[in-house]
């Protein structure tokens, strides 16, 4: 079983030399604020990189494992820094990479400290990556110094005295990384080639043709549709979530908004949509697969010829193929 400690213990000691100016109810009032806005706080920056704070929480409280303490008084002293402020915008390019590595080591530790499933565990080590890319931006960081520093030592060596290149020798270096260069850029093209075709072979080995006529949609939808467009209030919401979607301001600025607005979006179809109940007999194909299917998919037409292309898995799509066709 694995020792924990509770948030309050951390904020006592994150704000200990604040806090012992305070005695008696005074000092618990002021415990209380820090404690309030540290879990806001820590719940914010855990939230913008999809890592669920359920997962260090026991019947409602924090439970976060002892050797995990000082990284989370480490996220909680650095709020306001400015690579955890972009963080918390959701921009982790941005961010500075070192600050970046410790605050993933940090969590990725933290996930190995935790009594949870380990299903749950690697799941949850996924998103992360998927959510803040950082696996990306870190060799593409790695790719970024490399060709600085080779740039940065044919510099140096051009400009050496003691090697007493003449204009010629210089030209030849020159062309002679340019022409190398010119090399790597093409081989790195064809690589990145052969894995887009290489992922565009899987996509169409698990993609099913779909005609025209399948494509369609039934007298119900085409109704629902029609009615959701000339709803003002529903137009004026779905141009608020496409805004919120461009906003680079702080996420949890955004989410309570979002939340509110997407409920109500919600709201709007159902009350249209409650006018037309479902006939079933009558779906067309492609909406009993949007409303059977569990996995994305993506619906391709060239040439007069389309395709269901499942981008993850066709599982779900064998399962309720007889179902459709």
């Amino acid at each position: 079983m694995t020792e924990t400690i509770n948030l309050m213990q951390i904020v006592r000691q994150t704000f200990e030399s604040e806090l012992d100016v305070f005695t008696g109810d005074k000092y618990k009032e002021e415990l209380k604020k820090k404690y309030d806005y540290c879990s806001d706080k820590l719940r914010e920056v855990l939230i913008a990189v999809h890592f669920d704070p359920d997962l260090l929480k026991e019947n409602g409280e924090y439970k976060i494992p002892r050797q995990d303490g000082e990284f989370i008084q480490w996220i909680l002293e650095h709020y306001t820094n400015e690579s955890m402020k972009q963080i918390r915008k959701g921009d982790f390019p941005k961010a500075d990479m070192q600050f970046m590595y410790t605050f993933m080591k940090g969590l990725d530790d933290l996930l190995s400290h935790l009594d949870i499933d380990d299903n749950r565990r690697t799941a949850s080590r996924y998103i992360l990556r998927e959510r803040t890319k950082y696996d990306e931006n870190i060799r593409i960081f790695n790719i970024q110094v490399e060709f600085y520093k080779m740039l940065n030592n044919t510099a140096n060596i051009l400009s050496f005295p003691t090697f007493r290149l003449t204009y010629e020798d210089r030209m030849d270096c020159l062309e002679a990384i340019a022409d190398l260069t010119k090399r790597y850029s093409d081989e790195v093209k064809s690589i990145c080639g052969d894995i887009v075709n290489r992922r565009k072979e899987i996509i169409k080995k698990n993609s099913y043709p779909i005609t025209l006529e399948e494509f369609t949609f039934s007298e119900r939808f085409t109704k629902i549709h029609e009615r959701l467009q000339g709803n003002e209030e529903f137009c004026g919401l779905q141009e608020e979530i496409n805004a919120l979607k461009h906003n680079h301001d702080f996420l949890n600025k955004n989410e309570k908004k979002r939340i509110k607005v997407v409920k109500r979006i919600k709201e709007i179809i159902k009350e249209v949509s409650d006018d037309y109940p479902i006939d079933v007999e009558n779906l067309t194909t492609i909406e009993r697969l949007m409303m059977l299917s569990d996995t994305p998919f993506v619906v391709h037409f060239s040439n007069g010829e389309g395709s269901i292309e499942f981008t993850d898995d066709v599982s779900s799509f064998e399962r309720i193929y007889s179902m459709i066709w």
